[in-house]
C-alpha cells in the first residue's frame, strides 16, 4: 500500500515473486561488504590514523637525527661532493681545472722509453699525492666547521672552537673593572642586595 495525495494505491505481488525477491534481498544483505561495512570502516580509519602518526614521528626523528636533513650539514655534503667532482668527475673520470687529480700521466703523441715512463709516472704520483692530501685537508676543515656550527646551534659552546675562533669572546677581568661603572640609585623603602661577583660582559 502506497499513500498518495489522492489516496492509497494497492499493488498485489504474487507469493512466488515475493519469495524470490526476498531471497535476493537476503543474499545481498549477507554480503560481507554490506554486513561488515561499519567494522571495516572503523578498522580502516584506525589503521590510517596509526600509519599517519608513525609517519609523522619518523619524519620528526629523521629531521632531528639524519644529518642530510640539516641545512648546514646538507650544504657541507654538497660542498664535499663538488670538491670530489672537481678532483675526479664521476661521469668522465677526469677532473676540471687546477683541482683535477690524475694518477697516471699518459701522452699518446709522445713515445717514451721505459725509464722515462717510470720517472714521469713517479713525478705524477708525487703530485697526485700532494693534491690528495690538500683535498683531504679541505674536506676535514669543511666538515669540522659544519659540525661545530651545528653543535653551537644545539647549545654546545665549550670545547669546540679555539678561544680565538669563538664567536663570543670574554674580556679580561681588568678591562671589565675599567669599563663597568655602577650607578646605583636607591629608592625610598628599598633594601638593595648586591652580588659580590662581577658581571661578565661578552
Amino acid at each position: 500500500c502506497i499513500q498518495t495525495p489522492n489516496g492509497e494505491e494497492t499493488f498485489v505481488t504474487p507469493v512466488m515473486l515475493w519469495l524470490w525477491e526476498k531471497r535476493l534481498f537476503d543474499m545481498i544483505y549477507d554480503l560481507p561488504v554490506l554486513n561488515n561495512f561499519r567494522i571495516w570502516k572503523a578498522y580502516t580509519l584506525w589503521k590510517n590514523n596509526v600509519r599517519n602518526h608513525k609517519t609523522t614521528n619518523s619524519l620528526e626523528i629523521l629531521t632531528k637525527q639524519l644529518f642530510c636533513a640539516n641545512e648546514v650539514l646538507q650544504g657541507c655534503v654538497l660542498h664535499v661532493q663538488s670538491l670530489c667532482e672537481a678532483a675526479s668527475g664521476s661521469l668522465t673520470g677526469f677532473g676540471s681545472g687546477e683541482a683535477a687529480i690524475c694518477l697516471v700521466k699518459v701522452n699518446k703523441a709522445v713515445t717514451l722509453t721505459l725509464k722515462e715512463f717510470v720517472a714521469t709516472q713517479r713525478l705524477q704520483g708525487e703530485l697526485a699525492l700532494k693534491q690528495l692530501f690538500a683535498l683531504r685537508k679541505k674536506v676535514i676543515d669543511v666538515v669540522w666547521k659544519s659540525c661545530a656550527t651545528v653543535a653551537e646551534m644545539e647549545g654546545v659552546t665549550h670545547g669546540i672552537r679555539p678561544e680565538k675562533d669563538k664567536k663570543v669572546k670574554v674580556k679580561k677581568e681588568q678591562e671589565q673593572q675599567k669599563e663597568v661603572k655602577y650607578k646605583i640609585k636607591t629608592k625610598y623603602g628599598e633594601i638593595p642586595v648586591y652580588d659580590k661577583k662581577q658581571p661578565v660582559i661578552s
